[in-house]
């Protein structure tokens, strides 16, 4: 019996669900890559992008890249940066949540993101911020 596979795991659940051994189970996987990193910059583990960040990526074959950038109604208008592969894209946020699609030609590699426009929070935060943000393969 495999062990750390996708055989063990259908195993597993028909027998701790008492299932018969011959029910069809339907497995997803995402992969085993699907690594997305900060490389350096400030992107923090809450989510806030401060002035810009590189981020490295490691996916499967064909997939893209979802960012998700969430703007304060003050930051509508405020524009995000993101280099890739020698290209420079612009995007006008909105109040809101925004989504953008990266297409890597290579399955790894890194973008990098920056804020024409950054802020400090009033409420004692002394961070630096611009968006929140989240980056995820699709």
């Amino acid at each position: 019996m495999p062990y750390q596979s996708n055989d063990f795991m259908i195993y597993w659940i028909k027998n701790y669900y008492s299932l018969p051994q011959d029910t069809d189970i339907i497995w997803t996987s995402f992969g085993d890559k699907n690594i997305i990193y900060c490389i350096n910059g400030e992107w923090y583990e809450d989510g806030w992008l401060g002035n810009a960040a590189v981020i490295g990526y490691s996916l499967d074959e064909n997939q893209c890249l979802e960012i998700r950038a969430i703007a304060s109604e003050q930051f509508s208008g405020n524009k995000i940066f993101i280099e890739h592969e020698g290209k420079t894209e612009e995007y006008l946020l909105r109040s809101g949540e925004n989504i953008f699609y990266l297409k890597p030609e290579n399955p790894e590699g890194y973008f990098r993101i920056y804020s024409e426009k950054t802020f400090f929070p009033s409420n004692g935060d002394m961070r630096e911020l611009s968006v929140q943000l989240s980056v995820m393969p699709s």
